[in-house]
């Protein structure tokens, strides 16, 4: 920065409001503040963690208003009456408003310029203490009669780009008041200054705990009956070499640039781009950012510093930039000033004098005079920001609109405050209604959930149906075989049915044969050769079906869980509707899941009793179908007897024998229909006998066989069918289970200490109502204010 002296306060032609506690800080207090303030005139403590006593300044010049400040205009006063109110509602933070920000690169200047614009004594040189975190002047004028008050604070910042170890966000506790602009000198500034940078943590030097920049940002805030709107926010310079790698890392400066790109990106700024005009623009980094950022030309001023200083050829290119003629074309064109220097006049006329000398010469003079001095730049900073403003006002009621209605959502979720039981009590009620409405739903009428995932009879349907099919592919332990084949049991290759799936289990490669005639050996009893226990049914069925109840358990499992799933995501959405707290949406969950737990155990063991009774109790069915298959299954074997016969013993071979040997060729000329013929020559039924009983054991086995498939493929619907209607369906319409449990009847028999604790509100929620409230509050203020200075301007531009 560079150095400057004290100043006496001239008019500061230009406001912004605020956006956000990161970018604006505590709004200004508004103008019985103001009035409160003039109790702290007689004194100056400092506000701090420690107390100093500011010395006095010289008595300066009166502060005074430029005669032609555009803000003396009706509308331009409406609007800017219209964001102090606005401020005093304390919702600038969400409105995101226009603010002047100073930007450039290191030594450019800026600080200087910022003394000139605002009148604060900022320290230059030196060090250069301002440099190492944004600072903002937030000024306004308050009623006539009130007294002039500076008050600067800490607050964070957009963003902490820096990354530094430790607390970064230590903003708070630390406040200095002064009460006029007239007693505050430099070094009274830069005390408040340096004990601002030590708040902040800043260490500079060498050495691992060195910080040489902070995120906060230091807040002056001015108010005066004599003082103007304005605002504005002045960021670390720029720059893109280090000089010692000691003091400032790589990291710094790129934490630098971030700081100051993040605020250049935000649309409602408007950028004050400050260059030296004693060096080359091009080599200024904070041009090229702009650039490479693509900053909206129309957002950006640009502002040449050091005119004094600068020698024929460089002051000759800045008048080819400013009258933009070459270099970095901006919209609002370029305005060339001369700094404030240490040993120059005080006087704001003086230095005004000198100004005007200084740009009053060649080649300074080639850029139109509304072009030239401090004073011009004010008054185009005050129009455009006024101008900025009034093109945003529109744009704040839509905003304002659209956060009252999102808080007057936040305050319907929350609900009505339920203080009372019999409140509580009916907040309950009115959940589980809710739930238990959804609940049925899902079993019953899916058509109407709000989402797919709570579908729950459709999802039970199909793990029925994936069930059902693998119990009839897996669900058996043995292969049956195929009914008719011609060639001996224990050399039959396993073929499954058309219906079938090959299995990869290994005993199922094995013919279910074996186990009948192992069975038939284990169960031999007093029957004579030929006959066999017909008990064997019994074990032989048990063998086939011992997987079902590990089958049928899974089934169960599944349909548990996704039970449990939908009645979770219910409650969730039943509580995303009400705003049911998280202590109470919890407990309820809780209640779920101890009815799941209940419920499985219920289910389970009717599934562990039935398969018990599967195995234990007697074979039995009255199913007709049972015969039918027997019947059918004897048909095949009788059937596929008579092929093997006809394949040793052709119908041709007969028809043939028939014919006179030396006329074979009217063997064609016979019927076709004779191929389907089969015929049995009774010299020959020992051949049809063995192909009918080719083994007398084997018969039995195949008469066991056929008894056991038939029963087997009868019991197998008739355990799907159990399975679905008599386990998982009363597990679903379980009155005390996860799906339909939770119900009035079952909140009805809570005690009143559980009744307070589930429908009464943590703190949280009372808290989030209360701050809900009153944001409403201020919002409607805000509306209202919004609406009135919207139609007031509405009816001056009649």
């Amino acid at each position: 920065m560079e150095t400057a002296t004290q100043a006496p306060v001239a008019d500061n032609p230009i406001q912004t409001p605020v956006s956000g506690q990161s970018s604006a800080g505590t709004l200004p207090r508004r103008a019985k503040q103001s009035r409160e303030s003039k109790s702290r005139t007689q004194s100056t403590p400092e506000q701090s963690s420690s107390t100093t006593t500011p010395e006095k300044a010289p008595v300066s010049e009166p502060i005074t208003l430029l005669a032609d400040d555009p803000f003396n205009s009706k509308e331009s006063k409406l609007l800017f009456d219209a964001i102090d109110e606005l401020r005093e509602c304390r919702v600038g933070q969400e409105l995101d408003l226009p603010q002047l920000v100073i930007v450039g690169q290191q030594s450019a200047g800026k600080s200087s310029l910022l003394q000139s614009l605002t009148d604060i004594p900022f320290p230059v040189g030196g060090g250069g203490l301002c440099t190492r975190f944004a600072t903002r002047i937030i000024s306004r004028r308050t009623e006539p009669g009130t007294s002039d008050d500076v008050q600067i604070s800490i607050k964070p910042g957009d963003i902490d780009p820096f990354g530094y170890q430790g607390d970064e966000t230590n903003s708070g506790n630390f406040s200095f008041s002064i009460p006029t602009m007239t007693t505050i000198t430099t070094e009274i500034f830069e005390d408040v200054v340096k004990k601002a940078t030590k708040h902040m943590g800043i260490l500079a030097g060498e050495g691992p705990n060195r910080k040489n920049f902070s995120s906060n940002v230091l807040e002056i805030e001015l108010s005066g009956p004599n003082r103007s709107h304005f605002g504005i926010l002045d960021v670390p310079g720029v720059f893109d070499a280090i000089l010692d790698e000691k003091t400032i890392t790589e990291e710094e400066m790129a934490g630098v640039r971030a700081m100051v790109t993040s605020y250049m990106r935000k649309p409602e700024n408007i950028i004050i781009c400050v260059a030296p005009a004693n060096e080359d623009l091009s080599n200024q980094t904070i041009a090229n950012l702009i650039r490479l950022e693509k900053i909206n030309p129309s957002r950006v001023i640009g502002v040449f510093t050091k005119c004094d200083r600068a020698d024929s050829e460089s002051a000759e290119e800045t008048v080819q930039v400013a009258k933009g003629i070459k270099g970095l074309k901006l919209d609002n064109g370029w305005f060339v000033v001369q700094n404030r220097s240490k040993d120059g006049p005080t006087s704001g006329i003086d230095r005004e004098d000198t100004e005007r000398t200084t740009l009053s010469k060649h080649p300074w003079v080639e850029i139109p005079h509304q072009r030239r001095g401090t004073a011009m730049l004010k008054k185009f900073l005050a129009s455009i920001l006024c101008r900025r403003i009034r093109e945003a006002f529109p744009g704040l009621r839509i905003k304002i609109m659209a956060l009252l209605a999102a808080e007057k959502q936040t305050l319907a979720r929350l609900g009505n405050p339920r203080p009372e039981l019999y409140d509580q009590r009916k907040y309950l009620n009115e959940i589980v209604v809710r739930y238990h409405d959804l609940a049925h739903q899902a079993l019953k009428s899916p058509e109407e959930l709000p989402s797919d995932t709570m579908k729950l009879r459709g999802m039970v349907r199909q793990a029925a149906k994936t069930f059902a099919t693998e119990m009839r592919i897996n669900g058996n332990l043995y292969e049956f075989l195929e009914i008719g084949d011609s060639r001996n049991a224990l050399e039959q290759p396993l073929k499954s049915s058309q219906n079938s799936l090959p299995s990869i289990a290994a005993n199922k490669k094995r013919s279910i044969y074996h186990e009948i005639r192992a069975q038939i050996g284990k169960n031999q009893g007093e029957e004579l050769e030929g006959l066999s226990n017909p008990a064997i049914l019994k074990p032989l069925f048990r063998k086939q079906t011992e997987k079902w109840q590990e089958l049928a358990q899974n089934h169960l499992r599944s349909i548990i869980s996704m039970s449990q799933d939908v009645a979770s995501m219910i409650l969730d959405q039943v509580c995303a509707e009400l705003g049911v707290p998280s202590h109470t949406a919890n407990d309820l969950g809780d209640i779920i899941s101890g009815f799941k737990d209940d419920a499985e155990q219920r289910a389970t063991l009717e599934l562990h009793t039935f398969c018990h009774e599967i195995t234990t109790f007697p074979l039995q069915t009255s199913n007709p179908l049972y015969l039918e298959k027997v019947t059918k299954a004897q048909h095949l074997r009788f059937q596929g007897a008579l092929e093997r016969y006809r394949t040793t013993n052709p119908v041709e071979k007969f028809i043939t024998t028939l014919l006179n040997d030396n006329n074979p060729q009217y063997l064609p000329t016979i019927p076709q229909h004779y191929k389907s013929w089969v015929i049995v020559d009774v010299n020959n039924l020992d051949e049809l006998f063995k192909q009918m009983h080719p083994r007398g054991v084997q018969n039995t086995e195949n008469e066991i066989h056929d008894l056991l498939k038939a029963y087997y493929e009868i019991a197998l619907e008739d355990f799907l069918s159990h399975i679905t209607g008599r386990i998982v369906e009363p597990f679903l319409q379980d009155k005390h289970g996860p799906v339909l449990g939770l119900s009035s009847d079952y909140i009805s028999g809570f005690s009143e200490e559980r009744i307070e604790m589930l429908g009464g509100e943590d703190r949280a929620v009372i808290e989030e109502r209360k701050a809900a409230e009153k944001q409403i509050k201020k919002l409607e203020d805000a509306m209202r204010i919004a609406d009135q200075t919207w139609r007031r301007t509405k009816e001056l531009e009649k």
